[in-house]
């Protein structure tokens, strides 16, 4: 498709603008009954960054997104690097405390926003509300601006969850986006034939791979609103109404599809990711497209790291191989590689790894490390967490966490974080979050109490006061108080002997059980 060279220090405005002279009358994106040409979009987020530049935002300095999914909101993510800047893009669900500390932790000079939202944050932030802004856009030039950033620039800083209490922000350069992009474009493919669509919060890192990669390949984006994404019959039928060719989207979100009665058809090539991918689902998923693919990848290492194709013989299902330009190594406790087929853990190195922490220079030091490569060179990696080995076909099997990360329905969750959050609840002493099954096989997090002394179990009022401090997302579905939480030989939390949620539990203030759960098949 491309007439033109990527090269990998190229910025991903450069490449955008590239591709709207190749397909400037070719529908870029559609939502619902409105349409913007790659044209339109492209002199639209000029007269957009033009504007910003005007209020002050330089090179270097970082804008907050604080918008629902809307042609704008893409407009506003293209204009935004245009100016060189980089983006913090927000949730609109988080709470205010969260999204206050987001916003001042990366030192955002202004926030674009929607009328809806406008003074959540309650912050002294120059807030541009894109209803005021967009009638003054025809005041703006339309051609491109001179190109402000190159492939070492900051695109992107994604906040996610952290063990200490408080998230921390990832910081994503366009060389390693523009990666993982182009790698994609190759396998499973996209060119400007196909019609894909977004469905992911923009606080989701796979948010970018959708968005981004049918821009850059001329395919068509359908941007589909935050209520469809949630209801399964409504996306069914948007994808078959819309004649959707690609789709991304996490494993949880397939079942809810395929159990809307959704059957895809022959000519789709879909992605599943976020969570790992369960044998039964792709069985289930392989007759209803023409390719399915297992993705991974930590938001450390932009997006995607591996990949692989899942074929109707595969008899289990592994991460795959690297994606192009991306390297990983298998290691003990002190980063010495281990031999192939002998369980370690999972380091990424190569150009999708991130700048590193924002403002947090030791947790970068301890997570971005270098090794010794079999060659004699040093490599930098990102410490995954994750612990993997390498078959004999030279794919990757994941075999889980070694600290408290989980991923529920696409989500990466600190389970640190929480507890951190809910012991400093007042009445509450003791605090331990762990993730089980319920009886569909799907995640919850289950919260176990221990009260303060002199202080009464109250479910209720420790439910609705987190809920001002952590999306919904990270919220437990069920609370159980005890005495006290059980402790092994060595005086720590022996989370094996912690009582599994009764089905039948009565709900009330002092004691809340949410949904119906089994005792999970192996020990956490």
């Amino acid at each position: 498709m491309n007439d033109f060279e990527i090269t990998p220090d190229q910025s991903l405005p450069a490449v955008l603008e590239a591709v709207a002279r190749l397909f400037p009358d070719k529908t870029a994106v559609r939502f619902r009954s409105r349409t913007l040409t790659y044209q339109a979009l492209n002199e639209q987020a000029n007269q957009l960054a033009r504007l910003l530049i005007g209020a002050g935002v330089q090179p270097g300095h970082r804008v907050g997104l604080l918008l629902d999914r809307s042609p704008e909101l893409i407009i506003s993510l293209i204009a935004i690097i245009k100016t060189g800047a980089a983006y913090v893009p927000v949730d609109p669900r988080f709470p205010a405390e969260r999204i206050a500390f987001m916003l001042t932790d990366s030192d955002c000079r202004v926030l674009l926003t929607s009328e809806l939202y406008a003074g959540k944050t309650g912050l002294l932030i120059e807030e541009l509300i894109l209803a005021d802004l967009w009638p003054t856009l025809p005041q703006f030039q339309r051609h491109n601006l001179p190109l402000m950033a190159t492939g070492q620039t900051l695109l992107y800083v994604l906040y996610t969850s952290g063990t200490t209490g408080r998230p921390k922000g990832v910081q994503i350069s366009h060389r390693s986006v523009v990666n993982v992009l182009l790698s994609m474009q190759q396998q499973p493919g996209l060119t400007d034939a196909d019609k894909t669509v977004t469905l992911a919060t923009i606080s989701f890192d796979v948010a970018m791979a959708e968005i981004y990669l049918p821009l850059i390949s001329g395919a068509e984006l359908v941007v589909v609103d935050d209520n469809t994404t949630r209801n399964g019959p409504a996306l069914a039928e948007l994808l078959r109404t819309e004649a959707i060719t690609f789709v991304q989207a996490t494993p949880a979100t397939w079942r809810m599809l395929l159990d809307a009665g959704w059957r895809g058809n022959s000519r789709l090539r879909i992605i599943s990711t976020a969570e790992a991918l369960p044998l039964d689902l792709a069985r289930d998923l392989l007759p209803c497209c023409a390719q399915l693919w297992n993705f991974y990848g930590p938001t450390e290492t932009t997006i995607y790291a591996t990949s692989i194709r899942i074929r109707p013989d595969d008899t289990r299902i592994t991460i795959g191989k690297p994606i192009r330009n991306t390297v990983v190594f298998i290691t003990d406790e002190q980063l010495t590689l281990l031999p192939d087929g002998e369980p370690g853990e999972l380091c990424i190195g190569g150009d999708g790894l991130a700048m590193g922490y924002l403002n947090r220079p030791e947790l970068t030091t301890e997570k971005f490390t270098t090794l010794t490569t079999p060659n004699g060179r040093t490599q930098r990696v990102y410490r995954t967490g994750d612990l993997a080995r390498i078959l004999p076909d030279g794919t990757i099997e994941y075999r889980g966490r070694r600290d408290d990360q989980v991923k529920i329905r696409g989500h990466r969750i600190e389970l640190g974080e929480i507890e951190v959050t809910l012991r400093q609840l007042p009445g509450v002493g003791q605090a331990v979050v762990v993730a089980l099954d319920d009886t569909i096989g799907q995640k919850q997090l289950v919260a176990y109490l221990v009260a303060s002394v002199g202080h009464e179990q109250n479910t209720r009022l420790v439910r609705d006061t987190i809920e001002q401090q952590l999306p919904a997302y990270m919220m437990p579905a069920v609370f159980i108080w005890l005495d006290k939480l059980p402790i092994n030989a060595n005086g720590k939390i022996d989370k094996k002997q912690l009582p599994a949620p009764e089905r039948n539990r009565p709900s009330a203030s002092e004691s809340a059980v949410l949904g119906a759960f089994q005792r999970p098949k192996t020990a956490l």
